[in-house]
C-alpha cells in the first residue's frame, strides 16, 4: 500500500466506483423481478439493499475518503 506508483489511487477509485455501478444494477433488476412477482423477489431486492450498504456506502465512499493517499 505504500509506493510511489501514481496510477494507484484511479486504480482502487476505478474498481470501487465499478463494483458500485454493479450494485446499482443488481439492485434495478431486483426491483424489477419484484415488480413481475417473480418469486424469490423479494428476498434478492433485501440481499441488494445489504450488499449496497456495504458496495457503496463502505467501500465506494468510505474508502475512497479515508483512504491514505
Amino acid at each position: 500500500m505504500n509506493n510511489e506508483y501514481s496510477w494507484t489511487p484511479f486504480l482502487v477509485i476505478g474498481i470501487l466506483t465499478l463494483a458500485s455501478i454493479g450494485n446499482i444494477m443488481f439492485g434495478l433488476l431486483a426491483y424489477s423481478a419484484y415488480q413481475d412477482g417473480v418469486e424469490g423477489a423479494g428476498t434478492m431486492l433485501l440481499g441488494s439493499v445489504m450488499l449496497s450498504i456495504q458496495c457503496i456506502f463502505l467501500d465506494g465512499i468510505l474508502w475512497n475518503v479515508k483512504f491514505p493517499w
